[in-house]
């Protein structure tokens, strides 16, 4: 299984999203043939056999999409014989759902990889309208199926994207597809706290929502010294100056933001549409959660997107 998975990995792989529902499709018919197996009387020897026909019948179609006959020899064989040694007079449920657990995760491992490949594939060519297409695409569908790529990962082949995004408009479209995925990776790795449901501890808290929108639900959680405290105002506000305590974290869920001319500091963004049009802005251990985002082509959403495509899941940034 792990050899045909890496070998997902060379450029020679080329498979679009419809036809890997097709093989996906018939592998689970085939989990569903070998526990009936198991359930019935000991398998007949010819079983397997009757595994390498079905290959052989698909090896014509299969070639057209150049990925190997091996690897659906490998998870296909795998499933019959973990299925096959199930005991069937005692705990056939328990090992039952271990064994199909077993099988989900290597074909988990089999989507990261062709998700893997893809993006790698159009990242390599960022400046082609088509790679641009392609990055979304790929991008869309791992986040529909809880794909998990890994932080570098992300940030490399998106930076690609950022990197070309002054000379074409379409690269610039796919970087903000990264940074909307980096902010789904960071809602599975960013645990959120529970807030107290009050009000933030500041006397101010200023922000302008985008026009038709109303702005997020605020909460807070925590007290600490003001002047290790949660910001959220506008730059060079002095209206929280004669407190001696704060909020320790503040959290925005839903709604909209407009971020130019903010200063934002220990804030999470949870489902929020955040608006950047490429003004002055300081964040420091912001996160960002399923987040979706509004900025033009110039020089600091560029950089804010860079930034958050960071390996780590807070964000600091500072644009002037």
């Amino acid at each position: 299984m792990e050899a045909a998975i890496e070998f997902l990995n060379e450029e020679n792989v080329a498979i679009r999203q419809d036809e890997w529902d097709r093989i996906r499709l018939e592998i689970k018919y085939q989990i569903r043939d070998a526990i009936q197996e198991a359930i019935a009387p000991p398998p007949s020897p010819t079983k397997l056999q009757q595994f390498a026909e079905w290959l052989k019948k698909w090896g014509g179609i299969t070639a057209l999409w150049t990925i190997p006959l091996a690897l659906l020899a490998i998870a296909i064989g795998a499933i019959y014989v973990a299925v096959a040694r199930v005991d069937r007079q005692a705990h056939f449920e328990e090992k039952t759902t271990n064994t199909l657990n077993d099988i989900d995760a290597h074909l988990k491992k089999i989507d990261t990889a062709l998700s893997t490949s893809r993006i790698e594939r159009a990242a390599s060519n960022p400046t082609d309208k088509s790679s641009a297409i392609e990055a979304k695409i790929a991008l869309e569908e791992a986040r529909k199926g809880s794909i998990q790529l890994s932080p570098d990962f992300i940030q490399k082949t998106g930076s690609a994207f950022i990197n070309v995004a002054d000379r074409n408009p379409s690269a610039w479209g796919a970087a903000l597809d990264f940074v909307q995925y980096k902010t789904y990776a960071n809602s599975v790795s960013v645990t959120i706290p529970k807030t107290s449901g009050n009000k933030p501890f500041y006397t101010a808290l200023h922000y302008t929502s985008p026009i038709g929108m109303k702005g997020p639900e605020i909460t807070n959680a925590g007290i600490v010294p003001i002047s290790s405290s949660a910001h959220f105002d506008y730059i060079g506000q002095t209206f929280n100056s004669s407190l001696t305590k704060g909020t320790g974290a503040i959290f925005a869920k839903g709604g909209g933001i407009v971020l130019d001319n903010m200063d934002i500091e220990s804030t999470v963004f949870d489902g929020v549409h955040i608006v950047y049009g490429g003004g002055k802005l300081i964040l420091k251990n912001v996160y960002f959660v399923n987040c979706t985002f509004e900025m033009p082509e110039k020089a600091n959403p560029r950089n804010l997107a860079a930034a958050i495509l960071d390996t780590s899941p807070s964000t600091s940034f500072s644009g002037e």
